[in-house]
């Protein structure tokens, strides 16, 4: 369940082939705000256990690299109600404390 800060915050990450570690930042995410998983053509699972922890997910069907994925996530934020937003890495690199 979200918490009362969850339109404030979008939580963007971008994600290529992440099955390993996604369902823990989703869920760590979920804390802070609506978590937005940008699959970028992933050829594991990373899309299913995004959906799973909770995330909404957008997906690409072919790989576009890193900085699209942002991209994608950046064109998603600007059409929604949120105010923030937060970039996570979904290999755990920053942490989400």
């Amino acid at each position: 369940m979200l918490n009362k800060k969850s339109n404030k915050f979008l939580i963007l990450i971008p994600a290529y082939n992440e099955e390993k570690t996604i369902k823990k930042i989703v869920e760590s995410g979920i804390k802070f705000g609506k978590v937005l998983v940008v699959d970028d053509a992933s050829n594991d699972d990373t899309k299913n256990k995004a959906v799973l922890a909770g995330a909404m997910v957008l997906s690409h069907k072919h790989n576009l690299g890193y900085n699209l994925a942002i991209d994608t996530g950046l064109k998603f934020f600007l059409k929604s109600k949120h105010k923030n937003i937060i970039l996570l890495d979904a290999d755990g690199q920053h942490p989400t404390s």
